[in-house]
């Protein structure tokens, strides 16, 4: 019987939603198994601590992420609490470093660190986790820690097990398009996509537009908007993406875990590179798939629309590649793996 998960991992404008979002999945996942599960995060988005708190999972909020002193004697006395308990923490972070491993690991916890491409040149736990598309050509090798690598372990949340099968539209039948890059969107990729899909020239196109719940950008979009030929809706910071995706005849992601969601529920897309550490995903995307359009800092309006039209008549051909890739079972099959370890 699973006792108490402790995760620690944060979300802000900066870094993004994504190190949070997927580890839901993966609480989701130890509560189905029986056991509890308590986020320790540094996190100013409400609308992410209020998920956490609706998902029944017991939340500590720290007032500085790592290298900050106080996130680690924060955490360490949380952990402490848990000594009469056996118990796992979880890393999701690029912040946390060897040094944090091992005062983890010194206090008799058993560490899985979730990463995305080898951001560390040394890892110090008892499971690495590597959810991402293509991540079993990463060589892990100097590491002695068990691995589990690959997008059978993507992590999921149950909000897309029950996935949508999309009909084999051609490029006349693409009508409704979701843009959406993350929770943070930085660099305002969603007003670049936004002046690209203005391009196009699709006969009455519809575009929606996501907002992530730590996106700053709003009212610079709204501004965008008024004057395009274009009909563009923007959706103000909802963590609900499935009905965005199940209207969607396309959607224009962040090469992020998204992409995985998408393809858990056979919704196409296309992706761009938005930030350095996304580039691993997007290039196995490409890979599979061929749904890649670029990195962000690479392409203007007039380009990214020409690679639109490229693409686009070849989305659902290429989407068909990602069939078997990604399932919604993933968070599952890692919860079995670290109890099978306790």
């Amino acid at each position: 019987m699973p006792k108490i998960l402790l995760i620690r991992a944060d979300a802000s404008a900066k870094i993004g939603t994504g190190h949070v979002m997927r580890c839901i999945a993966l609480g989701q996942a130890w509560k189905d198994a029986g056991g509890d599960v308590c986020f320790i995060t540094c996190c100013a988005v409400e609308k992410v601590l209020t998920r956490l708190v609706d998902e029944g999972f017991e939340v500590y909020r720290i007032p500085e992420s790592y290298p900050a002193c106080a996130d680690l004697k924060i955490t360490i006395e949380l952990i402490r609490r848990q000594r009469e308990s056996s118990f796992w923490f979880v890393l999701d972070g690029y912040h946390f470093d060897v040094a944090y491993h091992k005062a983890i690991r010194s206090e008799e916890a058993k560490l899985l660190c979730v990463d995305d491409y080898k951001h560390l040149d040394k890892y110090d736990c008892d499971l690495l986790l590597n959810p991402n598309l293509g991540s079993e050509s990463i060589d892990y090798s100097s590491l002695k820690a068990e691995k589990i690598l690959g997008a059978s372990y993507a992590l999921i949340r149950k909000e897309f097990a029950m996935h949508l099968q999309k009909s084999d539209a051609g490029l006349d039948a693409i009508s409704k398009i979701l843009v959406t890059m993350g929770g943070g969107d930085a660099g305002n990729v969603s007003a670049l996509v936004i002046r690209a899909l203005n391009m196009l020239g699709i006969s009455e196109l519809r575009v929606r537009v996501l907002l992530g719940v730590a996106n700053p950008h709003k009212k610079e979009l709204l501004g965008l908007i008024r004057d395009l030929d274009v009909e563009v809706e923007i959706v103000d910071q909802t963590t609900d993406l499935v009905p965005l995706m199940e209207w969607a005849d396309l959607s224009i992601v962040a090469a992020s875990v998204t992409c995985l969601e998408m393809a858990a529920m056979r919704a196409p897309f296309f992706c761009i590179q938005t930030a350095e550490n996304q580039i691993f995903l997007y290039n196995a995307f490409v890979a599979i798939a061929s749904v890649g359009l670029g990195c962000s800092n690479d392409l203007d309006e007039i380009e990214l629309s020409r690679r639109i039209l490229e693409v686009l008549p070849l989305v659902n051909v290429n989407m068909r590649n990602l069939t078997e890739a990604v399932d919604a079972f993933g968070a599952r099959r890692v919860a079995f793996k670290m109890l099978e370890m306790r």
